[in-house]
């Protein structure tokens, strides 16, 4: 399943290079604050690479008014998903990695006690936080 988005396919999916970076004061991250259309951009940044002649996807964050929060997705050159992490700020909540067929080679909540918390903000279930079947 070539980059098939698969955490909250119903989010908008923009790529990153029609983001804008703006300088406003974050309330969670301290990091950099998009903008798409002259708004705090909401829903997914999308990476790609144009090296095999097509586009494809090379990694997704998501952006909660403007701020880099949420999930954080890297994929593999044959678009299967490699990592994806939860993220608060600076701070992993989870992640889980997989090998090039999509098989989970493990996953690690590093700040469960966030879990609800950011999961509120971003409008996704916590029982999400695990790995995906990909295969």
């Amino acid at each position: 399943m070539k980059n098939t988005y698969k955490r909250m396919p119903e989010q908008i999916r923009i790529d990153y290079e029609d983001l804008t970076e703006t300088k406003k004061v974050n309330i969670y991250t301290g990091g950099l604050y998009m903008d798409y259309k002259g708004e705090p951009f909401t829903g997914f940044a999308v990476g790609t690479d144009y090296a095999s002649g097509k586009r494809e996807v090379t990694w997704e964050q998501q952006y909660v008014k403007g701020e880099g929060i949420g999930w954080s997705i890297d994929y593999y050159n044959n678009g299967m998903i490699k990592n994806e992490s939860l993220d608060i700020g600076a701070t992993n909540v989870y992640f889980v990695e997989y090998d090039e067929e999509g098989n989970s080679l493990g996953d690690n909540f590093f700040a469960e006690d966030l879990l609800e918390e950011l999961c509120e903000i971003i409008g996704e279930d916590p029982k999400n936080a695990k790995p995906l079947e990909l295969n």
